[in-house]
């Protein structure tokens, strides 16, 4: 079983910003008022637990450049922390794949578009 995340690197309702590197991301819920109720929300916090339901689920996360683009397969993550508070509710994920993507021409394309991006979410990425 696995949970796929989708992400926009600018653009978008949401600031998704990575951090550490790159070796980070945070990734919004969205909807209508998520909580720790929603059905993702639940699922996503249970693995994160470890909880036997969940043991075996991976999470895969995908980033485009811009809502027009493709999308760049960044590998499976791990939990880092969550913010309920944040509007979206707020993830941040470990890209468990980090030393392989940041030597991937695709994955650098991709930070390149988000540093110049234009938008304050852009320049966050670092």
């Amino acid at each position: 079983n696995a949970i796929f995340l989708w992400v926009n690197a600018v653009g978008g309702r949401f600031e998704n910003t990575f951090r550490n590197g790159g070796s980070q991301v945070s990734w919004y819920v969205g909807g209508q008022k998520p909580s720790e109720k929603s059905p993702i929300v639940k699922r996503l916090l249970s693995k994160a637990r470890g909880e036997a339901e969940q043991k075996k689920t991976k999470i895969i996360l995908f980033v485009r450049p811009r809502a027009t683009e493709p999308y760049v397969v960044c590998g499976p993550c791990a939990y880092v922390a969550h913010n309920a508070r944040k509007k979206g509710f707020e993830f941040t994920w470990k890209l468990q794949e980090f030393t392989s993507l940041k030597n991937c021409a695709d994955f650098n394309q991709l930070m390149d578009v988000a540093k110049r991006g234009g938008s304050s979410a852009a320049a966050k990425w670092a």
